[in-house]
């Protein structure tokens, strides 16, 4: 899995290139006409646009209640399922995880296009509880990585030394 951070692209770019892939490949909108009516019907456009629509008290409190709703539903009508309302949630998740992982954001975005759509299934599969991004963990995570590298560096100086 390849997650460079920007990969070279600006800012945009690369958000618009992380909200194709989410819903092109993780949520696989071309086999699920239901997921592009949502995007359409709710104006969701932009990567914050989807962050935005998830955060809605309204929208959350309204899913509690349509449990009963089929994950191969046709049409979206303004009431999202539970099975969709989960995977959109996982996908933000994910990409919070990611790039907590990867770093901060003022290191840079996490580019996900090379998360594939099993990776994400998994993911999904495991249910993991919503991951917030956090400036804090990604910091905490980059400094574990770095002592991580040192002391693998330390250790590969003593085999050399021998």
């Amino acid at each position: 899995m390849d997650l460079n951070l920007g990969a070279g692209l600006s800012k945009d770019e690369l958000l618009k290139s992380r909200m194709d892939h989410v819903f092109n490949v993780w949520l696989q909108q071309q086999r699920h006409p239901y997921v592009q009516s949502v995007l359409v019907k709710e104006n969701i456009k932009t990567w914050y646009d989807f962050q935005q629509f998830l955060n809605n008290p309204d929208e959350i409190n309204s899913v509690k209640n349509r449990k009963g709703r089929k994950e191969d539903d046709e049409e979206y009508d303004g009431k999202l399922s539970y099975f969709w309302w989960k995977r959109f949630k996982h996908a933000l998740s994910y990409v919070n995880e990611l790039q907590i992982e990867q770093g901060t954001l003022n290191d840079g975005l996490v580019d996900i296009r090379g998360v594939c759509f099993e990776d994400f299934f998994w993911y999904c599969y495991g249910d993991p509880p919503f991951q917030a991004y956090s400036n804090d963990r990604a910091r905490a995570r980059r400094e574990e990585l770095e002592a991580e590298r040192a002391a693998q560096a330390a250790k590969f100086e003593k085999l050399e030394a021998r």
